[in-house]
């Protein structure tokens, strides 16, 4: 399995600003984080990894219901990570790091906890790392985007939102050039994850798929926050057909997340 680490990390690390921005606009991202923190115990209070912890917003919410919980947040943007540093300043400790690069830590922990990155990593690697760090009985819960896992992948129904980009463009006067759709989403099965995660000693507790509705403009804003898109354009034109294309989008989208519950054996 190939992972193109340090493209996926530099795209990241373009668009911290933009990505902070955007999951202060939309509550799937807290929502998703949320569920993760769930399924900790109520009385949790021991040595957790937010792993890909972005700008910190797991992070964030889990202290607010367990704040004597000792958090090590990794991330390998450091855009993100001064971030992160200034959401959470001295509640959480900070690793620069991929979750690759976790199995070179030697950390000890009772949970692992990622949200909405998962997608990006190399389990192969990254899920064997996960149970070296836990603790005998510990817990990892991550999340997929439905669009990268098997059975939700051809459920989710998304507005074609590049259509209202079009027309703002063609507003303008202009012709849009070729949309490149940027790093192509790896479709992982249950079956997968679960073979990884038992020759390392982890064991399927449960999964749940939730559904989430959106506006159509999500699709846009989530393809605005690299300056590659639109970047035929100078800056004031590219704001300009951005904010009609959000003016003119319609619709609502039906994206979903499956979260995944693993325990140390």
């Amino acid at each position: 399995m190939s992972f193109d680490t340090k493209r996926i990390v530099d795209s990241w690390h373009s668009r911290a600003l933009a990505y902070n921005e955007l999951i202060a606009r939309w509550p799937l991202f807290t929502q998703m984080a949320d569920q993760l923190i769930d399924v900790l115990p109520d009385d949790f209070s021991g040595q957790l990894l937010d792993l890909g912890g972005g700008s910190g917003l797991l992070s964030e919410r889990l202290l607010l219901r367990h704040p004597k919980t000792l958090v090590t947040l990794i991330e390998p943007s450091n855009n993100m990570l001064e971030l992160a540093k200034q959401r959470l300043r001295n509640t959480a400790n900070f690793i620069n790091a991929t979750a690759e690069q976790l199995q070179d830590l030697h950390l000890k922990v009772d949970a692992v906890l990622c949200n909405a990155a998962f997608h990006l990593m190399d389990e192969e690697l990254v899920l064997p790392a996960i149970a070296r760090a836990l603790n005998s009985g510990g817990l990892c819960a991550f999340n997929l985007w439905g669009h990268s896992f098997d059975e939700t992948a051809n459920r989710e129904n998304i507005v074609d939102w590049l259509s209202f980009v079009e027309r703002a463009t063609q507003e303008q006067g202009e012709t849009l050039a070729t949309h490149s759709p940027g790093i192509a989403p790896r479709t992982r099965s249950i079956q997968e994850l679960k073979h990884c995660a038992i020759d390392s000693g982890l064991e399927l507790d449960n999964y749940r798929i939730s559904e989430h509705r959106t506006h159509a403009r999500f699709g846009i804003e989530f393809a605005a926050m690299s300056d590659n898109f639109l970047g035929q354009f100078e800056t004031q034109k590219r704001s300009e057909i951005i904010k009609r294309a959000i003016e003119l989008s319609s619709g609502y989208d039906l994206r979903m997340s499956v979260d995944f519950v693993f325990r140390k054996q």
